[in-house]
């Protein structure tokens, strides 16, 4: 797109609203048109690629590519202004806008620019957001349209862009050309489902939370964790940061705060790890790391009373900021041990489909690969750790909860408005996706709920700011019942359905699904991406009860993980498969 020397370029882009949601996932933003697409190879090493915009009465949400993995929110020149009254007479002179709004991602700060004068502006001012926190080619973020704190407001319905990079001089849109954006301001009613409740008392809820350095033993702030704790009442608590108070003293205090004569079991390994729950905790384990952080521990969660089965629970607080060389020595030592715990002959052995939560404050702000070493194993060293495997049990990758926070399409779990860096999702639920069923998660930011649930619920606004820098963050899990020493639930027989395994599992392109019906009907069956697109729906007719088979044919579709899902007379089972090709 060169221009002759007297020609300016305009470029406008209207959108049609989709949903958007800031949690890593890039596939909401190829349904949109893209912005601009900018020539490869005119900048070292920031690169951009393409950059998408979009907006709802309430936000200004952006996506762009920046050619080489970077973290966005440190150690680079990456810059956004906007020219959000579109007069380039007004504000920061910048390719030919008059920018209100200058932000640099890399130093975490930016001005304004008005008539009244310029000042500096944080992402608080901004509400600015910005995902993932790790490494990555590709970002996405919001930036809100209300800035009347600041003296500024999105009064107009278009704005203009420049996306810049001080050090390699890459910018978009290229030099002389301008590139507006007309606002939709479409109304939003699609914010994140969640239930403060469970839904079904058979659900286990789990929850993590860092409480920030023994907060949850101040008295001053006492309050703030009893009402959103008692309102939440998890089944099983995996603590981080409480360095000064064993088990058995935070056990008695969340006790104290229900006050209805319950017990928990609890445990402690590490410096700061602790877990609650109300099943016998049977066992605790130290994860050991040739780092000597030695923040992690495990414990065996036994559940067969009423589940029939026993959890392997890893509490992590692996290390923070910048020392990404102790962090993943640390995640490395917990998926060896997940490895080892899986296999007989070890300090544990798990029974074959024991349900896996590793859960905690993982600090992850440095390298991408981190995550994927707690997702599929990965190992970084494996002169130190042992070969990689493929965690779950049915030989694919963990699951990540992804809680979002509730009524914002957003998926932070830390916020201190004090700090420079924005919030981001450093507390993950990573679990066995092939034995638990995730049926709901989020984190509870109390200033983003709506008044009437506060009230409902005796929380207050800013419970979760004044409590801690992190949230709490909860998953429901549905597993099978067992009454009467017999398992039910979801694969309940003789109503309801038994779904198997499919095999082979990887596979290519042709599998067999098998399943058992409880009571006869008409059967369904859908095939899911991982990012929850409806990939494949088939009738399957009408059967009798007992055992069924059917081959799947995948041939059309690229290698990944899908779900697959069995339907019939009001019960729905799922499971994994891995196309490998």
């Amino acid at each position: 797109m060169r221009l002759y020397t007297i020609t300016l370029l305009v470029l406008f882009c209207i959108n049609s609203y989709s949903q958007i949601k800031i949690d890593e996932n890039f596939t909401d933003w190829e349904e949109l048109d893209v912005l601009y697409s900018d020539a490869t190879g005119d900048g070292q090493p920031i690169d951009f690629g393409k950059l998408w915009l979009a907006d709802d009465e309430n936000y200004l949400y952006y996506c762009f590519e920046v050619g080489s993995e970077i973290n966005l929110q440190d150690n680079n020149d990456v810059t956004i202004y906007l020219d959000i009254d579109n007069n380039g007479a007004t504000g920061k002179s910048v390719n030919g806008i008059g920018a209100e709004i200058e932000y640099v991602f890399g130093e975490r700060g930016g001005t304004r620019y008005t008539s009244a004068g310029n000042s500096s502006i944080s992402h608080t001012d901004l509400f600015l957001i910005t995902a993932p926190t790790v490494t990555s080619t590709i970002f996405e973020g919001v930036i809100k349209k209300d800035l009347s704190g600041i003296g500024l407001g999105f009064d107009h319905d278009t704005i203009k862009v420049v996306l810049k990079d001080g050090n390699s001089g890459d910018m978009i849109p290229e030099s002389g050309e301008l590139l507006s954006y007309t606002l939709t301001n479409e109304t939003t009613d699609y914010y994140e489902d969640y239930s403060i409740e469970k839904t079904d008392s058979s659900f286990l809820r789990f929850m993590t939370y860092n409480v920030e350095r023994d907060g949850i033993t101040d008295a001053q702030k006492r309050q703030y964790f009893e009402r959103m704790i008692t309102t939440l009442d998890p089944d099983i608590i995996a603590f981080q940061e409480i360095y000064n108070s064993n088990a058995n003293t935070i056990a008695g205090l969340v006790t104290s705060f229900f006050n209805d004569g319950r017990n928990y079991f609890y445990g402690k390994k590490g410096p700061d790890n602790i877990i609650l729950s109300k099943y016998p905790v049977v066992a605790s384990y130290d994860i050991p790391s040739s780092s000597g952080f030695h923040g992690n521990g495990a414990f065996v969660v036994d559940m067969t009373e009423k589940y029939g089965v026993k959890a392997l629970v890893i509490s992590a607080h692996t290390p923070c900021c910048d020392n990404n060389e102790a962090r993943q020595d640390e995640i490395d030592a917990i998926m060896a041990f997940v490895r080892e715990a899986k296999s007989e002959g070890g300090t544990l052995t798990l029974d074959e489909e024991s349900p896996i939560i590793i859960a905690g404050d993982m600090n992850l702000v440095g390298y991408s690969e981190q995550l994927t070493t707690f997702l599929t194993g990965d190992i970084k060293n494996n002169s130190a750790y042992g070969d990689d495997f493929t965690p779950d049990w049915d030989n694919t990758p963990f699951d990540d909860a992804k809680p979002a926070n509730p009524n914002l399409p957003l998926y932070f779990t830390w916020y201190d408005e004090g700090s420079s860096f924005a919030p981001g999702r450093l507390d993950f639920i990573i679990y066995s996706g092939s034995v638990l069923d995730m049926l709901n998660s989020f984190s509870l930011f109390t200033p983003s709920m709506h008044p009437d649930t506060l009230s409902q619920y005796g929380l207050t606004v800013n419970d979760s700011k004044n409590a801690a820098d992190h949230v709490p963050v909860i998953a429901d899990f549905k597993l099978e019942l067992v009454t009467g020493g017999v398992k039910t639930g979801d694969s309940q027989l003789p109503n309801g359905i038994k779904l198997m395994q499919n095999y082979p599992n990887p596979f290519n392109p042709e599998t067999v699904i098998e399943y058992e019906l409880g009571d006869a009907g008409e059967v369904s069956f859908k095939l899911i991406s991982v990012t929850g697109e409806l990939v494949e729906t088939a009738g399957l007719g009408y059967k009798q009860d007992g055992k069924h088979s059917f081959k799947l044919n995948l041939s059309d579709l690229n290698s990944g993980v899908y779900f697959y899902q069995i339907a019939s007379t009001g019960y729905i089972s799922t499971r994994k498969l891995v196309l490998l090709k």
